[in-house]
């Protein structure tokens, strides 16, 4: 499994959790069930991802996350009206966390 294919399943679930939760403030050992189809005959398989491991990556390593990521990132929060700013400024994911959250 490629990176991107990796990255793409626990954005996945990062928007799972996010629509459930209405926030990613997830523990770090939080783990979520996401079901992807299975290449060939197209049947549903259940994964489990450790999303709040890879959450805490995330906003950690944010620096050399491209400004793609970032935004896909900050897209599962909906609109982020911080992200440009911070980002010209250097804010880790961690200083963008007011974007992850639902704007009420």
């Amino acid at each position: 499994m490629s990176q991107a294919e990796k990255w793409a399943m626990h954005l996945a679930a990062a928007q799972q959790c996010f629509e459930r939760e209405g926030h990613l403030k997830v523990p770090r050992k939080h783990v979520e069930t996401i079901s992807l189809p299975r290449p060939g005959d197209g049947r549903d398989e259940e994964r489990l991802l450790k999303l709040g491991a890879w959450v805490a990556n995330q906003r950690s390593r944010a620096a050399p996350l491209t400004a793609d990521r970032v935004d896909q990132l900050s897209a599962v929060g909906e609109r982020c009206r911080h992200r440009p700013r911070a980002l010209a400024l250097g804010y880790t994911l961690g200083g963008l966390r007011p974007c992850l959250r639902r704007d009420t």
